[in-house]
């Protein structure tokens, strides 16, 4: 059974090594360098138990298993009501649905607030990540052609938006 709750500072350390993974092993997270528990640290402490910009955890058999997150779009104070969606699984519970459960605990918790598009962006190739987003109501609004270089070749990105009001 997957339990999803609000992550805390506890947490942090299992997000971060879980994240680190996506970061050093593939290329769907544009990070290039592992981050330290004290630089998620800090990530973390901008997030609260409410508003736009949340994270959630999953748990199975008490064990960290995947990470969701919602977070500011731009800086610019017209984009407030546009997040960026993230969910992170860790590298051994892939394929078991976390990342459904996780993302759709998210996309539920941002519906009561004043969130007016959620953007997800997708390294390319990722089909598992654009399905999972499909079936969450986003829909691909277009492609940023090779934005990203990492492993030593360049990368693309698909934007993905979902409508909340």
């Amino acid at each position: 059974m997957t339990e999803v709750r609000p992550a805390t500072a506890d947490d942090v350390p299992s997000i971060t090594a879980i994240y680190n993974h996506w970061i050093t092993e593939t290329h769907v997270s544009f990070d290039a360098e592992p981050q330290t528990i004290e630089e998620r640290t800090a990530w973390f402490s901008q997030y609260a138990e409410s508003g736009r910009y949340r994270v959630f955890v999953a748990e199975q058999n008490g064990q960290l298993v995947g990470v969701t997150y919602s977070s500011k779009f731009r800086p610019k104070a017209s984009y407030e009501t546009t997040v960026e969606t993230t969910v992170v699984v860790d590298p051994a519970a892939v394929g078991l649905g976390i990342g459904r459960v996780l993302l759709s605990h998210l996309v539920e918790a941002l519906q009561t607030e004043d969130v007016h598009r959620a953007v997800a962006l997708i390294a390319l190739p990722n089909q598992p990540s654009v399905t999972l987003h499909e079936q969450l109501g986003y829909r691909t609004v277009g492609i940023h052609d090779e934005v990203g270089r990492k492993f030593g070749r360049y990368w693309s990105v698909q934007i993905m938006e979902r409508a909340f009001s």
